[in-house]
């Protein structure tokens, strides 16, 4: 899954939007000492229902912008759990 993280968000939600082929993620950790990518694998695990030894950073270690492979799990669970959660909180917020 491809993935666009935005490190050291004030922002206290994780998903920022999903869009064609794009999720945008929020982590408030640095990008520093891998601290935000591990904060995103955390949260993605957390999210997903799965042990975060079932997720890997496959590019982009480095970068905002990541291809996260997702063991165990078929895309579309990923995809539906992904935008499961996004409506959960836009509805949360209009209310």
């Amino acid at each position: 899954m491809r993935v666009l993280v935005h490190p050291r968000s004030k922002s206290r939600t994780f998903i920022a939007d999903i869009d064609d082929g794009q999720i945008v993620l929020n982590v408030r950790s640095p990008p520093h000492g891998g601290k935000a990518n591990a904060e995103l694998l955390k949260r993605l695990a957390k999210t997903l229902g799965v042990s975060t030894a079932s997720l890997r950073v496959v590019s982009g270690l480095g970068d905002r912008e990541k291809v996260i492979e997702v063991v165990g799990v078929s895309a579309q669970y990923v995809t539906r759990a992904l935008k499961s959660s996004f409506r959960k909180r836009k509805r949360a917020n209009n209310v």
